[in-house]
Formats: structure tokens, C-alpha cells, sequence
């Protein structure tokens, strides 16, 4: 049975059973209300609260935790421990000193910080910084009661415990413990120094292959002139190596005292003495041997095979009487006069025939600015000015005539101020303005040519224009109906060679008086500027 109640505030006495929902958007009191201290006495049982669907929520969320899982929080304190209540962590995220025990074998600690250099389990300050791994060592079927109080009695401490961690059998390491290897050896030691390793008398060490025996200088003592070599039974002999004039060599098992022989002898003092003749021309590298290096008179012929001695073997100069042919015949070329047969180390003149005696007669130049132009069959003259242009061909008295120019940078043509037309980085700067002398003036029929430039057109002719590959790209035509008696009836018309086309079209039209066009050359077609 459902049961509406007026808004406001509800108070009843007794029990309220509540088969389903109890909902309110106010407050709901329970039990008898004390108005003074807003407290409510009473009983919430929900008796069907299952933790899974049915119960308190709170803010719209079911709460599944039971009762006695709710009251572990009664009574605890933050960052602290209270018998049988939950574990509160305080801001800083930790809790106060706490005694862990593994109630079975079931249960495990575990340290997952563990790491052997920050973090991990600490005893009496010091971080325990040997692995599990290495802790299991202690696990040994082998050990009895007795290596158990050997163990107790250890006063080392955990640092200095600490000092095996991470070692390498038969390897030095920083801070470490040292330890042999299966072979008795350790590697990677730096300055072991004689202070940790004494002898009984002046001496040193001699290793035997399995230790080291203390020997005395006595016993260490080398006759004058000797040397300690190994031998082949892997000890050490001595070997005389003070013989007059002889040198220590190896023949790739033992070294020898050996005597020098044959072309090369040497003193007690070091100095080498090669034999005469010992030495021939395939020994010696071009430009190894100089003038410098030799006596004079050294070099002979006899000390050369037959055309060993090139000019790259000499340095100096070689005096006539060491040739077998003493002087040279000179061939002249042309323009030269004949020379004949000149002797080593005399001077020769050299005289000039022909075109050259012909110049040689010209004499030198009387004035800045002159050339030397022929005249005539065998004449020359020095000539400048108008004289030269006429006799070169680029015009007669000041008039300078060229069939063309090319001109690499820039070129300032007439004189100074507004008479001057130049070129500068590729743009024609013209002072003055510009007078057009090609103009045409048709009231007929006409093709245009390449030489044109204004074609004044009447009304009602035609203007051809020519090909665009006889033309330059960038060749400019202007069109001008200059009498002014084009209309739309009678109009000038252009008019591009064959398929050409004008802006696309092959035919344009000035149909309005006094109306121009320009047109320009660009690729296979024209353009309308």
C-alpha cells in the first residue's frame, strides 16, 4: 500500500518498516530528535544490505563492505598502529614503527625496493646490499652446528660484509675483497706498492710458475759486457755481447753477437766504411746522390753501365774535357738565321730573317695608343686613330662602322649627361627620350617584316604578321590606326602567320578609330600587351 505525505517535515513514533526505497530530497531524522544538539537516537537496519545490490549508498554509490569490515576503522589512528584495526597512512605516505610477523608458511615478505644501493631491507642503519642470490649462499647442505657458532663469532660488520659484494674470482675491483681464481691468479691490479711486499735483502722476485722466491743481488749478478737473454729452456743466460766491431742480430729463435762482413765494415767507435766499387748505380735511388755528396773527381765513367747516368743524376756542371763530344749543332727554325756547330760553354748569337727581320726594322713605338698594322707584302707600320680604323676596317676618319657588338658588362653609349643610352646589370637606361625611325604607313594589304616596329594601318586592310621562329622571343610589333577611320564595319585587321594564334585567337581586330595594339613574340605564339 502506498502512503503520500504533504511536504514539510515528517515525524513518527515507533517503527517505520520500509519494504522498498526510502527516498526524500530534505532531511530524514530516525529515532527520537534532540532539537537542542540536532541529534537523532534510533536504529537504520537494513536487514536486506548484501553488499552486491542491495544497502547503504552513499552520493549514488553502494557501499560493499560489511559491518565488521567497516568498524576495522573505528579506533584508527593515522600513521599510527592500533591492535585489530586498519593500517592509516599518514600525508607523508608512512606509518609509524609496526612488528611484522608471518603468521604460516603460507605468507611471504617481500621487499620489492629491494635494489642493494638505495633501497631495501636495512639492519642496524646499514643497507644489506647483497642480493637473495647471494644471501642463499649460507643455504648449504654442508653446514653443521660448528660453521654455525664460526659464523656467530664474525665481528665484521655489515659494511664490511659488504665488501664481497659483486667481487669476480680471479678479478681486481674497486673497494672490493681480492680474490684468487681456480688458477691461483688475479688480473686487473693497479699499483701494488713495496710497501705490502718485502724482501730479505737487496733483490727482487723470480717466479717459479707456482710462487714467488725472494733473490739477492748476488744472485742476480752479470759479468761486464754480458746481456740477460732467454734461452730455450725459458730462463734467463747470458750472452757476451761486448765483441770488438760486432752487433746483436736475431735470426727469429735467439740473438746473436756477430762480426760485420763483407762490403761494409764497421769501427768500436760506429763509424761505417763502405768498400770501393761496392757500390753501383741500380743501388742508388734518382737524386739520392749530388755533387755535394761526392770528392772531386769521384765520378768516372767506368763506375756506370751504358746509360744508367741521366740529367736527374746530376747537380752541377760538367766540364768539357769529361765529354766525348764537346760541342752541339744548332738547326735554326723559321724567321732565324743559321746558326752551325757550337762548342760547350761558348755563347752564340742568334740572328733573325724574314718577317722577323722585317719587324726587327720597324724599330720601337714613337707615341702611346699605336699598333703595328701591315702596310704591304713584307711592311709594317705603327699607325693609331682614324689612320688604323681605315687600315683595320671599322670605318674611315672618326666614324667607327662594326657589323655588330657584343658587349660583356656594362657599356655607356654618346656623351656625358642626356646624350647617353648605357646598359647597366642587364637594364637600357636612356637618358633623353626615344625617336623611332622605322615607321610604317600603310592603307593597304601588308605583311609585317622583322625589321619593323609602328605599322600605322588604315580601316579595312589586313596586316599579316610574320612567323614567330624567324623572330627573337621578346620581338615587339606596335599597330596604329592612326587616321582614326576604323569601325566595326571597316576594321583594321591582324591577322597571325598560318596557325599562330594572337592571345589564342588567330585573328584580332581594331574596329574603334585611332585604336592601337602592341604585340610581343613569346615561344609558338603572340602575346597583347
Amino acid at each position: 500500500m502506498a502512503y503520500k505525505y504533504q511536504r514539510g517535515l515528517q515525524v513518527s513514533s515507533g517503527s517505520l518498516h520500509v519494504e522498498h526505497d526510502l527516498t526524500g530530497s530534505g532531511n530524514n531524522i530516525l529515532g527520537q530528535a534532540n532539537t537542542a544538539v540536532h541529534r537523532a537516537y534510533g536504529t537504520l537496519d537494513l536487514s536486506d544490505a548484501d553488499g552486491a545490490s542491495y544497502g547503504l549508498k552513499l552520493g549514488g554509490t553502494l557501499v560493499t563492505s560489511t559491518a565488521a569490515e567497516l568498524n576495522f576503522a573505528d579506533g584508527a589512528k593515522v600513521g599510527e598502529k592500533v591492535a585489530s584495526k586498519a593500517a592509516i597512512y599518514s600525508s607523508s605516505g608512512s606509518l609509524n614503527t609496526w612488528g611484522l610477523a608471518v603468521v604460516d608458511g603460507a605468507y611471504d615478505l617481500k621487499i620489492a625496493s629491494h635494489d642493494g644501493s638505495s633501497n631495501g631491507l636495512v639492519l642496524g642503519s646499514t643497507l644489506v646490499t647483497a642480493t637473495g642470490a647471494e644471501l642463499n649462499y649460507l643455504d648449504n647442505a654442508d653446514l653443521t652446528a660448528a660453521d654455525i657458532t664460526k659464523l656467530a663469532a664474525l665481528t665484521a660488520t655489515a659494511v664490511e660484509l659488504n665488501y664481497s659484494d659483486g667481487i669476480s674470482l680471479g678479478t681486481g675491483s674497486a673497494s672490493t675483497v681480492l680474490s684468487l681464481d681456480a688458477n691461483r691468479s688475479v688480473t686487473n691490479i693497479l699499483n701494488l706498492t713495496s710497501s705490502f711486499i718485502s724482501a730479505s735483502a737487496a733483490g727482487g722476485f723470480i717466479g717459479d710458475g707456482s710462487a714467488l722466491t725472494n733473490i739477492s743481488m748476488d744472485e742476480m749478478a752479470l759479468v761486464r759486457g754480458y746481456i740477460w737473454i732467454g734461452d730455450s729452456e725459458g730462463e734467463a743466460g747470458q750472452v757476451d755481447a761486448k765483441g770488438s766491431a760486432k752487433i746483436l742480430v736475431g735470426d727469429g729463435t735467439d740473438v746473436n753477437s756477430v762480426s760485420i762482413s763483407g762490403d761494409v765494415t764497421i769501427s768500436t767507435a760506429g763509424a761505417v766504411t763502405i768498400a770501393s766499387n761496392a757500390v753501383e748505380t741500380v743501388m742508388i735511388k734518382n737524386n739520392a746522390v749530388t755533387m755535394a755528396s761526392m770528392a772531386t773527381g769521384s765520378l768516372e765513367n767506368n763506375a756506370y753501365a751504358t746509360g744508367s747516368l741521366e740529367n736527374a743524376h746530376l747537380a752541377g756542371a760538367i766540364a768539357n774535357a769529361k765529354l766525348s763530344n764537346s760541342a752541339v749543332t744548332l738547326t735554326q727554325g723559321a724567321g732565324m738565321a743559321a746558326m752551325g756547330s757550337v762548342s760547350l760553354g761558348s755563347a752564340v748569337t742568334v740572328a733573325v730573317d724574314g718577317n722577323l727581320e722585317d719587324l726587327d726594322t720597324l724599330g720601337v713605338v714613337s707615341s702611346n695608343g699605336e699598333m703595328i698594322v701591315g702596310t704591304g707584302a713584307g711592311a709594317y707600320a705603327y699607325e693609331s686613330g682614324a689612320t688604323l680604323r681605315t687600315s683595320i676596317g671599322v670605318g674611315t676618319g672618326d666614324t667607327l662602322t662594326l657589323a655588330g657588338l657584343s658587349v660583356t658588362g656594362n657599356a655607356t653609349l654618346g656623351n656625358s649627361g642626356e646624350d647617353t643610352v648605357s646598359v647597366d646589370a642587364g637594364q637600357l637606361n636612356i637618358s633623353s627620350g626615344i625617336a623611332y625611325e622605322n615607321i610604317k604607313y600603310k592603307n593597304e594589304n601588308y605583311t609585317v617584316s622583322a625589321g619593323d616596329y609602328l605599322i600605322n594601318c588604315g580601316a579595312g586592310n589586313t596586316l599579316t604578321l610574320p612567323a614567330v621562329g624567324t623572330l627573337e622571343d621578346g620581338t615587339v610589333f606596335v599597330i596604329k590606326n592612326g587616321d582614326g577611320d576604323a569601325s566595326a564595319s571597316s576594321a583594321v585587321t591582324i591577322d597571325g602567320n598560318g596557325a599562330e594564334t594572337i592571345d589564342g585567337t588567330t585573328t584580332i581586330l581594331l574596329e574603334s578609330p585611332y585604336a592601337a595594339v602592341t604585340v610581343m613574340v613569346s615561344g609558338s605564339g603572340w602575346l597583347v600587351l
